[in-house]
């Protein structure tokens, strides 16, 4: 009789050394599926990190809207308007340019007002690549933030912004705090 119960306790305590084996090994598992998930969520915030850079370097490296950046940072600036006229922008040329009426332009109007539409449709494909989650509006805020409260500061624009229905370019606008 004490033959099979020490059989007994030998087979209990394989099986419950089984069982831990296998506990451990679906411990190991679950961390390891974590470690993959942290590991493809950094992978993934970088790529759209990389994206939003990629984006705030074409704004920057295009010549019309780094003019309208430069335009919302501070006035008097010289300006290529072509190949062979450059040209000082006041304050009151932009705000003129921003006009919704009276829609004759000068050639100096005329330069503002495309690099203000350039600039619009890069922050409304921004708007809508945060919307869809391509990019994260983190990645963009510190780099855009100076002008985008500037670009809330002037009436006209953002009455321009409205008036041609820029909307997603206006909500990318109002993330910022005024």
């Amino acid at each position: 009789m004490d033959l099979i119960t020490i059989k007994d306790e030998v087979e209990l305590i394989a099986k419950l050394i089984a069982i831990f084996v296998g506990l451990v090994g679906v411990w190991r598992a679950i961390f390891e599926m974590r470690q993959n998930r942290r590991q493809r969520e950094v992978e993934h915030h970088w790529k759209q990190s990389s994206q939003a850079k990629s984006l705030v370097d074409d704004i920057k490296s295009d010549y019309r809207c780094a003019s309208a950046l430069q335009m919302l940072d501070w006035a008097g600036r010289e300006y290529r308007i072509s190949d062979e006229r450059k040209e000082v922008i006041s304050e009151e040329e932009f705000a003129s340019a921003m006009r919704i009426n009276d829609l004759k332009f000068t050639r100096k109007e005329a330069f503002v007002r495309d690099c203000f539409d350039r600039f619009l449709e890069r922050l409304e494909s921004i708007e809508h690549y945060i919307r869809i989650d391509l990019i994260r509006f983190s990645d963009v805020n510190v780099p855009l933030a100076y002008y985008a409260k500037n670009a809330q500061s002037r009436p006209y624009l953002m009455k321009f912004i409205r008036s041609y229905q820029y909307e997603l370019a206006e909500s990318f606008l109002n993330r910022f705090d005024k």
